[in-house]
């Protein structure tokens, strides 16, 4: 099976590439050409040419079930070794695959690990984030009520009281017009 995405592509093979590689294994030990194959091919109905056995091989083209059977017939082996399963000889091949698919499920493992892990750290981040934002618009509520009490009851604000949108730059002009010391003017 073949797994893709934007990141991650592993190199298992598909099942025409597994059937490809078998077919063209199966026709050299035989010391056949493609173009035996294909004539051999007629026999059984098909009308190919050396092209689509090449095309088969390098899996361009799918093979198709009735394909697959007749081929299991002309080489004489069951379909199952077509598809890269089931051949006895093979035992030393399916042992290395074994070892290989092992050694990427455990890489793929590790990073699947390590992803989970940063989505989970940034979950955390985020939330903390959001509560910070929450606490910080909570004080700044509270600030702007208790500056529109104060303003209410003060003489120099007092006429600013209830428009609470000009009240803090009018509080900040006049804390800039007399200084630091804050003095009167």
């Amino acid at each position: 099976m073949r797994v893709m995405n934007e990141r991650v592509q592993t190199d298992v093979p598909s099942p025409e590439q597994r059937a490809g590689q078998q077919i063209r294994l199966l026709r050299q030990r035989r010391g056949w050409s493609q173009q035996e194959v294909a004539e051999r091919m007629r026999a059984y109905g098909y009308d190919w040419s050396q092209a689509i056995v090449t095309r088969l091989e390098a899996a361009t083209r799918p093979t198709r079930l009735n394909e697959l059977a007749d081929l299991a017939l002309l080489f004489e082996v069951p379909a199952m070794e077509l598809l890269g399963f089931g051949a006895p000889e093979d035992f030393d091949a399916a042992e290395r695959e074994i070892g290989e698919l092992l050694t990427m499920h455990t890489r793929l493992h590790e990073e699947l690990s390590g992803a989970r892990l940063a989505v989970g750290t940034l979950q955390a981040k985020i939330a903390a984030a959001q509560q910070h934002e929450a606490e910080m618009a909570a004080a700044l509520l509270r600030i702007d009520a208790r500056i529109e009490v104060l303003a209410s009851r003060h003489p120099r604000y007092k006429h600013l009281a209830g428009g609470f949108e000009g009240l803090v730059d009018a509080v900040i002009r006049l804390r800039n017009a007399e200084g630091p010391a804050g003095g009167d003017p």
